[in-house]
């Protein structure tokens, strides 16, 4: 089991998300835990892409529907 002390005011924070969403704080700091980790995952992947040649699109190129054949 791991304890994390959290300041006063982001206890007060937590909390209020906690009331606010209808969810208890554990529930919310495990979300959370679990978002960090997937970004870190994500951003490990897109990190070894850029290390591999060839061509790249942006989101706004395909958003725009670019040929990406060419």
């Amino acid at each position: 089991m791991l304890v994390v002390p959290l300041t006063p005011e982001i206890e007060k924070s937590l909390h209020a998300l906690a009331e606010e969403r209808g969810r208890s704080e554990v529930a919310l700091v495990q979300e959370l835990i679990e978002r960090l980790i997937e970004d870190a995952e994500d951003i490990r992947t897109a990190e070894e892409a850029r290390k591999v040649p060839g061509r790249r699109w942006s989101l706004e190129d395909l958003e725009l529907g670019v040929d990406l054949e060419g």
